[in-house]
This record gives C-alpha cells, sequence and structure tokens, in this order.
C-alpha cells in the first residue's frame, strides 16, 4: 500500500499523458511472501504474458483507430480539386497501412486461438507494436501540418503508440524471447 511505512510513489514524466506513470519504492517496507522459486517465476511469467496480450490488443486498437481517421481525413481533405486520397501515391500507403493492421489483426485473433500462450503473445507484442507505431507516424505524415498539432487525435494516437510500445518490453526484446522459445525445442 502507498502509506505503507517505507512505501514511496514519485511521479515520472509520461509521453502518453493520458496514462501517468509513477516508480514505486519499498525501502525497508514490511512484506510478506507469497510464492518463491518455480510458482514465482510461473506467476511472474504469466503476468508477463498477460501484460503482452493487453498492451498489444492495445496496440491493434491505436493502429486500427489512426488508419480510420487517417482515411476518413483523405476521404474530405480536398487538393487540386480532389479528395487528396485519390492520388496514387497516397492510396498506395494507405493501402501498405491497412495491411499493416490486417496483419496486427490476425496476430491478436491467433492469441486467442492460442488461448494466449507465450509464443503467440510475444508475437502479438512484435506485430501488434510495430504496427501502432508505424500507421500513427504515417496518420501524422498524411494529415500534414494539423497532424504535428499536440491536441489532434493523430498525434495523441501517436504518442500512446510509442509509450505502449515499449511498456511490456521492445520489439526486439520479444524476437529475442521467441527465438529462445524456438532454441528450447
Amino acid at each position: 500500500a502507498p502509506d505503507a511505512p517505507g512505501a514511496t510513489l514519485t511521479a515520472l514524466p509520461s509521453l502518453d499523458l493520458s496514462r501517468p506513470a509513477w516508480r514505486a519504492g519499498f525501502d525497508e517496507t514490511p512484506a510478506t511472501v507469497l510464492a518463491d522459486g518455480a510458482a514465482a517465476a510461473g506467476a511472474i511469467r504469466r503476468a508477463e504474458i498477460a501484460t503482452c496480450i493487453a498492451l498489444g490488443a492495445e496496440c491493434v486498437g491505436v493502429a486500427g483507430h489512426a488508419l480510420e481517421l487517417t482515411v476518413d481525413h483523405a476521404r474530405t481533405r480536398h487538393q487540386f480539386g480532389r479528395p487528396i486520397g485519390a492520388f496514387q501515391a497516397l492510396a498506395h500507403t494507405l493501402a501498405d497501412l491497412t495491411v499493416t493492421v490486417e496483419v496486427a489483426r490476425s496476430a491478436a485473433a491467433y492469441v486467442t486461438r492460442c488461448g494466449g500462450d507465450e509464443r503467440s503473445a510475444h508475437t502479438l507484442a512484435v506485430k501488434a507494436s510495430e504496427a501502432a507505431v508505424t500507421v500513427t507516424t504515417e496518420a501524422i505524415q498524411l494529415h500534414g501540418g494539423i497532424g504535428f498539432t499536440w491536441e489532434y487525435p493523430a498525434h495523441v494516437l501517436l504518442r500512446r503508440a510509442h509509450a505502449a510500445a515499449v511498456l511490456a518490453g521492445t520489439p526486439d526484446q520479444h524476437r529475442r524471447a521467441l527465438f529462445a522459445l524456438v532454441d528450447e525445442r
């Protein structure tokens, strides 16, 4: 508990202002051992898997929402007398982003079919976080100057994507975990 003897909470700066960050300290705070050894390791592993799945699902949603905003913008923003989405380069970029989002959604669907095993959780963490960062970065560019506005939804999603993409580990950390699982076979 935050009011326990020796417990401290220190606010940390956060890229995603809707998700405050804190450092918890428990110097000389009384504690009760709930598990140790293999039981503790198993509980930590299950918590890590659940975190990967939850943040992966969030990243899929962020990527999907950023894509929807961008497609809507491409339909409604006109340049040279026609919607900007009618220009080939923009249409190809939106098609690529759609594929990126669908790959992340497929990884999320795979997690549910596998019952949330470790391999599928790490796969989701890689695909979803990369999709969220890629799609939100492109959304900023495709929205033009307004996309760089701090309060604009595309920018809010960009910050959310970057923050969520590293909370449970970077994509490279998850790839290393996947390689370790393959080596265990």
